[in-house]
């Protein structure tokens, strides 16, 4: 499901978010941010795809936000694949 999404004047979709509330103090593992961000690639074509949540990342999640923030490969580079940037976003205030 995508919460909300961000479009330019030709209707392409820059940004598809996902909204996920939780209690204080509970985590989101990477499994679940990565299930999560699965659904929206499946779901929507965007530049750009964001979970955002209360919830703390354990610890690999945040590998996973790092793995998935760097910049894409440069798809002339042998051996290399181009990929879109996808990004678990931190805890929101």
């Amino acid at each position: 499901m995508v919460d909300f999404d961000l479009v330019d004047k030709d209707g392409d979709c820059l940004l598809a978010a996902q909204v996920k509330s939780a209690s204080p103090g509970r985590q989101v593992s990477a499994p679940d941010a990565f299930t999560i961000l699965a659904e929206l690639v499946c779901k929507v074509e965007a530049e750009r795809y964001e979970l955002i949540t209360t919830a703390l990342p354990d610890r690999n999640c945040r590998v996973l936000a790092t793995i998935l923030d760097a910049p894409p490969a440069d798809p002339g580079q042998p051996g290399s694949q181009h990929r879109r940037r996808r990004r678990v976003a931190e805890p929101s205030p």
